[in-house]
């Protein structure tokens, strides 16, 4: 058959624009902005490509974008994380955050600790 003639990737990173366009289908919707606490590399290292956009502030903080289809899914998915955050956005992450550490405070009282 015929073969196609190679052009150059866009923006001359073929990994970069594959991974913005796999991110495109997590970020539809509402999207949650994360501040974590660590660097890009570091966290780049547990957070898939398919799951969330990573992208640096500085050397100790990247900022981490992903849908909101499952707020549950991600409160548990950021505490299992290990690592200081602040959430920017949506305020309604920012309640189920609330009711979670809530729920564990009250744990944590009934065990005696």
């Amino acid at each position: 058959g015929a073969h196609f003639a190679p052009r150059p990737p866009p923006a001359g990173d073929l990994r970069a624009y594959v991974t913005g366009a796999m991110a495109g289908v997590h970020q539809q919707g509402d999207q949650a902005r994360v501040v974590l606490h660590q660097s890009r590399e570091v966290m780049a290292k547990t957070i898939p490509p398919s799951a969330a956009t990573l992208e640096a502030i500085d050397d100790t903080r990247c900022l981490m974008l992903c849908g909101t289809g499952q707020l549950d899914s991600l409160v548990y998915w950021l505490m299992a994380l290990d690592v200081d955050f602040d959430v920017l956005e949506p305020p309604v992450l920012k309640e189920r955050l609330r009711r979670a550490s809530e729920r564990v405070g009250r744990s944590l009282a009934r065990g005696g600790g």
